[in-house]
């Protein structure tokens, strides 16, 4: 089978060519596209010989193969560039040459190119050389189908599902087949817009997603892997600014967006598991669906929103993605029916069972509506794929003890799956706050990383795209471009404007009251929170039941916190006891129930003006 390796330019091209190196060479060592490498795009090195030995790999890659009309003229033009700088590696240690193309090799006794290049290369080099030619690389790739989720572009029609996963189910294919491409047209479905009710914002997912900065919040330092993938990954987005005589000189490093994060190759490859925490409206939710939405559309070949998506993250590796709401999984480990609208309860106590892949198989059965599709299924299609879970919503599990045996069932669930899976990432979203009772995933397992604020940039892409999504014409599109730029520049509003969420309510307000948004904070406020708890509300029924009284709490906490900001000169930030005694002097003074447990859980995790930014805190 002859593979599109034109798809994937000169950068993919190398760092496909280095995957395959790796497989072949553990001990290879890539170096970064575009600086002076000195001849080599990649090393092996010999961790047996007493001496320090190691073999060199050159890429050559050519956008158009089949236009080389004298492939010898070519081989020549190439080795000869190439000569010196591998000679002059051969006292440094070099002891082979590897030379990998995606030029056809041709056959013929002593005429052919394969053999005139191997002529070539015994004549000029001291060291034993060959080359790899297309053919030896896609012999590479159909020996292990892991490539072609790795390099999907590489593929016709992006068609990874039935050239890695289907063509190797043999038994029961077509079923198998049939299930998952309905599962996975369902979630599509499901995700492909952005809903925001209170606001009349509902639009497509791919047309207005704008990509939130991350950050490391903490992990295990003395995983040494995991801290050299981070350095590589802060590397690569620092920008080259000047060159001294020998070394490129790179500014500090770019912000990087949580769903370039997730879906760069490093990090499928090297981090498998992640918890990713952001405040209310953050977006961390927003960005789970986004990076699944991007494994459907490849999946599914929707080739008009492939176009959607960004360049940089247009050709990053396939896997199957399963997003999970994590309130279905608290009702499974309580062994309530999580979907009870679509599985019966004959159906749900015949499958019920304590484990992750039993609840796999009822989610899958409730977006596929396909009952034919078992654990074996399930644990077949591991062994082949590349797979991603998503858990959605820590933070809206309320019963710490439901939480502990969720943590201890996916856990559980991870360790038996990872045996019988070829590749398995996980994602879990949540509010910080969740964590305030050391329940929660060890940091040893998922390092944790941190939404933060989005930048002027990411404002104006999103306002851009916001004014598109709504379908304002030239008039009203200059208004709220200019609205926004002069509003943001006043520092009470500039703080209502770091989050996606935030954002959206502040553009609302200005469509809908323009010069009028009321500059007085305490006005302002009230609007803007009330969009808040409507939202919230949404999402708890605890807000929902005891919104008013929620809101008085915020109001006695923010008077509380700002006059001792004011009278102590502190920073306004208030310890989680401390925080929980104001709470029940208010609830005695106002004649309220102080054992309403619910209400600690809603202020502290549900609300979005306070935020625990510091373990054991809390602030506004």
């Amino acid at each position: 089978m002859d593979y599109q390796y034109e798809n994937l330019g000169v950068e993919r091209f190398q760092e496909f060519c280095h995957s395959i190196v790796n497989k072949e060479f553990p001990n290879a060592q890539a170096f970064p596209v575009g600086q002076p490498d000195g001849g080599r795009d990649s090393v092996a090195f010999s961790m047996s010989s007493t001496k320090k030995e190691f073999i060199v790999f050159q890429v050559k890659f050519v956008r158009n193969p089949k236009k080389i009309q004298d492939v010898h003229k070519w081989l020549i033009d190439t080795i000869s560039k190439e000569v010196n700088k591998i000679n002059k590696l051969i006292p440094k240690g070099a002891a082979g040459y590897y030379l990998l193309t995606n030029v056809n090799g041709t056959a013929h006794l002593d005429v052919g190119s394969i053999d005139k290049l191997n002529k070539i290369l015994e004549d000029s080099i001291s060291i034993p050389s060959m080359c790899w030619w297309r053919d030896d690389l896609s012999g590479k790739i159909n020996s292990d189908p892991m490539f072609k989720w790795s390099f999907p572009e590489i593929l016709n029609g992006q068609d990874i599902l039935n050239s890695a996963l289907f063509q190797n189910l043999n038994k029961y294919k077509e079923r198998r087949e049939n299930v998952i491409q309905s599962y996975l047209a369902d979630q599509y479905d499901l995700d492909n817009q952005v809903k925001f009710r209170q606001i009349d914002l509902q639009n497509f997912l791919m047309d207005l997603f704008t990509d939130v900065p991350i950050r490391v919040k903490k992990f295990n330092e003395k995983d040494k892997l995991l801290e050299r993938t981070l350095s590589s990954l802060e590397n690569t987005h620092r920008k080259r600014i000047g060159m001294s005589e020998e070394y490129f000189l790179f500014d500090e490093p770019d912000n990087i967006g949580a769903a370039e994060f997730l879906l760069n190759p490093i990090v499928q490859n090297k981090i498998d598991r992640i918890l990713l925490e952001g405040g209310p409206g953050q977006g961390k939710s927003t960005i789970s669906q986004f990076i699944c939405q991007v494994h459907r559309v490849k999946l599914l070949e929707k080739k008009n929103d492939l176009q959607l998506i960004p360049e940089n993250l247009k050709y990053t590796p396939v896997r199957i993605p399963f997003k999970i709401d994590l309130r279905h999984i608290a009702s499974w480990v309580e062994k309530k029916n999580p979907y009870p609208e679509s599985l019966s309860d004959v159906y749900f106590k015949s499958t019920w069972d304590n484990s992750l892949e039993a609840f796999l198989v009822g989610h899958i059965f409730y977006h596929s509506k396909n009952r034919d599709f078992t654990s074996n299924d399930l644990v077949a299609i591991f062994k082949l794929s590349q797979i991603l879970l998503v858990f959605d919503g820590f933070d809206e599990i309320a019963n710490i003890t439901v939480r502990n045996e969720v943590v201890e069932f996916i856990n559980k669930g991870l360790n038996r799956l990872s045996q019988n899976c070829k590749s398995i990432q996980v994602l879990i979203t949540s509010r910080p706050a969740a964590f305030s009772d050391a329940v929660g995933f060890p940091v040893e397992q998922y390092p944790h990383f941190e939404l933060t604020d989005i930048t002027p940039k990411i404002i104006k892409e999103y306002v851009e795209k916001w004014v598109k999504a709504s379908g304002l014409n030239n008039r009203e599109t200059a208004e709220i471009k200019k609205l926004v730029e002069e509003k943001i520049e006043l520092p009470h509003l500039r703080d209502l404007a770091k989050s996606p969420m935030q954002l959206a309510i502040f553009i609302s307000l200005l469509r809908t009251k323009g010069e009028a948004l009321p500059n007085k904070r305490t006005s302002l406020y009230d609007s803007y929170i009330n969009l808040f708890f409507d939202r919230e509300s949404e999402k708890s029924i605890v807000i929902r039941d005891n919104r008013d009284l929620i809101f008085d709490i915020h109001q006695f906490l923010a008077w509380i916190l700002h006059s001792e900001s004011e009278m102590h000169k502190t920073s306004g930030i208030i310890q989680v006891d401390d925080l929980k005694k104001r709470l029940n002097e208010y609830l005695e003074k106002e004649e309220y129930n102080t054992g309403i447990t619910d209400i600690f859980v809603a202020v502290e995790e549900r609300v979005c003006a306070l935020v625990s930014r510091v373990q054991g805190t809390y602030e506004f």
